[in-house]
């Protein structure tokens, strides 16, 4: 399940440095994630125009939670020369790619955006955004721990600061499924749905990527997560103390496809799978 399928410019940029042959002896799972799930210029460009929007100025600090590879906070550097940034994360095998990777390629701009091997409560620099996409903040299973999170979060922002989450839902979302989609010819990326409980909403889930040699990378990456509904969650933003709770769902076209493209809607449409974005104002 991913926020969107578009492949974006720097990735295309940093591929075509770096060409590899896709097969599972040989690729690298973060390329291939890269390529496959997540599109920083585009969801940057959302974000900002957002920012812009309702702050009627410009975003100069970004905080990325669960930053993984810390990709889109390497972007909103490149973005900006006056522009700084934040990423935390626990994993020091994902961080470290990104210090050979993204960090390395910024030059001296490398010294505007500083690492975390930390929990995302921890106190930082307060920021205008915080980003906390690619549905990792689900990690919170329990109530107080994700009113915990926002409330950390609350306190880490400017105050002119926002907060950016991705949700994804539906019929879909609530039962085991596999969802298979070949990314520019070159592999296919593979969505698992292995495990979901109704009782509790946890849901287990793997990315695979399957190659054209007929080679596969099998739970290339691993999600424990609850499966938070829309209202839960924005109860929890105004609990935590967030002044305004804004969603913008994907619209559709006439023949029920989503068009990739985010619209404010307080209400979302009724389907078997929707994406959608939150915007939370301090």
């Amino acid at each position: 399940m991913a926020t969107s399928t578009r492949r974006s410019k720097s990735e295309r940029r940093r591929q075509a440095k770096n060409p590899l042959r896709f097969t599972a002896a040989t690729a690298d799972k973060y390329v291939l994630y890269q390529m496959s799930v997540q599109d920083a210029d585009w969801e940057l460009q959302f974000v900002t125009d957002c920012y812009r929007e309702l702050r009627g100025k410009e975003p100069l600090h970004l905080r990325e939670d669960f930053c993984g590879t810390a990709l889109t906070a390497a972007t909103f550097i490149e973005g900006h020369p006056e522009r700084t940034a934040e990423a935390y994360d626990l994993d020091p095998e994902c961080l470290q790619w990104g210090r050979d990777h993204h960090i390395a390629e910024l030059g001296d701009a490398s010294e505007r955006l500083k690492l975390f091997q930390e929990d995302v409560r921890t106190p930082g620099r307060k920021a205008d955004v915080r980003f906390a996409h690619n549905f990792s903040w689900k990690v919170f299973k329990q109530r107080r721990e994700l009113l915990e999170y926002f409330r950390a979060a609350l306190h880490g922002l400017d105050d002119d600061g926002i907060l950016s989450l991705d949700m994804f839902g539906g019929t879909d979302a609530q039962e085991p499924m596999e969802e298979e989609r070949w990314v520019d010819d070159d592999f296919m990326y593979i969505w698992d749905q292995d495990e979901f409980w109704p009782g509790n909403n946890d849901c287990r889930c793997f990315i695979h990527f399957r190659f054209p040699d007929g080679s596969e990378m099998k739970r290339a990456f691993k999600y424990e997560w609850r499966l938070w509904s829309m209202p839960e969650v924005k109860d929890l933003l105004e609990e935590a103390g967030f002044r305004r709770v804004l969603t913008y769902f994907e619209e559709f076209d006439d023949d029920g496809d989503g068009t990739g493209e985010y619209k404010l809607d307080e209400r979302g449409y009724p389907c078997e799978s929707w994406l959608s974005y939150i915007i939370a104002l301090k």
